[in-house]
């Protein structure tokens, strides 16, 4: 193929090509044209580089960059809102916008160094400083914190407290190839990878892999049914529905993660398509058994949401129901006083570290185990 002729390009496609020429851009990267659909092999390589080039083909480390002074492009009919700057970064997310329901386009938002949204009412430019509208409105608050991560070679903490904000905006979003879970993501996660030097788990960090193990999932209330293996039960990325990683600071480990085995669906990328894995842990298993108690106003509430509530659970004490087993995990909670008399402190530090010893869980988590058989 020689090229392609612009007049017979989708109208989306030929206002991109327009709109970069404006721009001085020679280069414009378009998934669907320039990879040839269908084949594996040449998609692999190119979303391996998806962390690096895209979009408007500036090379992304290009972060800490210049200012960049937008020239006039024809003419934009505004429809000007009387909004805030406060309305302004409370609506980032442009959930009423079509682009805003794909997970591929998260990753391409947030890696790109300056972004045009062209939304159905006007344009926003935004880049990692904030956003600004055709309306005057602007926030000086980044939409994620992923380029402050990065840049700043933040703490071990903050990067996973970025990670698991962007695991709740990637989770609820559609996908038209449900394998795509972990390709979609795994530009960011290659970036955040490298800055936490920490080995990447079918979308769990194994540093913290017990705590990421007690993730939460909202479900859809119609949820498509997948035919494909997506990912391992125990990883959020096998879930269809809005999920949370939990990432409190006062959060305390119970199960050990002994071993774990990954199998890659191309080796020699860490971060992309599952085949298989496992996890083998070592923990306290308690038996549970479904509880028929009714969900109360919380479950009401979620459903008018249009979110399906988790079944309820109870221990094997409140009564008879199916076999059930959940591996404790962990939780969070605080420490209690130290016994005031010394030598009541000193025996207590002798059978058992201090800081456990004085530890009270007020929640707990994880991991339920039931028949494959079983409906819940």
């Amino acid at each position: 193929m020689s090229g392609i002729l612009v007049a017979d390009l989708p109208k989306t496609f030929r206002d991109a090509v327009l709109v970069s020429r404006y721009l001085g851009i020679p280069y414009l990267w378009i998934d669907s044209i320039c990879i040839i659909q269908g084949d594996t092999e040449d998609w692999a390589p190119a979303n391996h580089a998806s962390d690096s080039a895209g979009g408007c083909f500036h090379i992304r480390p290009a972060r800490i960059s210049a200012s960049l002074t937008l020239p006039g492009i024809g003419h934009v009919h505004a429809q000007l809102c009387a909004n805030s700057d406060e309305i302004l970064y409370a609506n980032a997310e442009f959930s009423d916008e079509p682009l805003t329901k794909r997970a591929w386009a998260l990753q391409e938002r947030l890696l790109a160094a300056r972004v045009i949204h062209y939304n159905s009412g006007q344009m926003y430019f935004e880049c990692r400083h904030g956003m600004l509208g055709e309306d005057g409105c602007k926030t000086d608050k980044p939409y994620c914190d992923l380029s402050h991560v990065m840049q700043n070679r933040s703490s071990a903490r903050k990067a996973l407290e970025t990670w698991s904000s962007i695991i709740w905006k990637y989770s609820d979003r559609d996908l038209t190839n449900p394998t795509d879970k972990f390709p979609a993501l795994s530009g960011i996660a290659n970036l955040l990878g490298g800055l936490l030097k920490d080995e990447y788990v079918a979308g769990l960090w194994s540093s913290v892999m017990v705590q990421e193990l007690a993730w939460l999932g909202l479900w859809r209330q119609n949820p498509q049914p997948i035919n494909e293996y997506v990912g391992p039960g125990w990883s959020w990325a096998s879930f269809q529905g809005t999920v949370v990683l939990n990432k409190k600071l006062n959060w305390r480990s119970i199960a050990i993660v002994e071993d774990w085995q990954i199998e890659l669906t191309n080796p020699d990328d860490h971060y992309g398509q599952v085949k298989s894995a496992s996890v083998r842990m070592r923990g306290p298993l308690t038996q549970l058994t479904k509880s028929m108690i009714p969900g109360g106003d919380h479950a009401e509430r979620l459903k008018r949401a249009g979110v399906r509530p988790h079944p309820n659970f109870c221990t094997q004490y409140s009564g008879e129901g199916m076999d059930i087993k959940m591996l404790l995990l962990g939780g969070y909670g605080q420490a209690s006083p130290v016994p005031p008399c010394e030598a009541e402190r000193k025996e207590a530090e002798s059978k058992q570290d201090k800081s456990d010893r004085n530890f009270k869980f007020k929640e707990g988590f994880g991991l339920v185990d039931f028949p494959i058989h079983h409906k819940l």
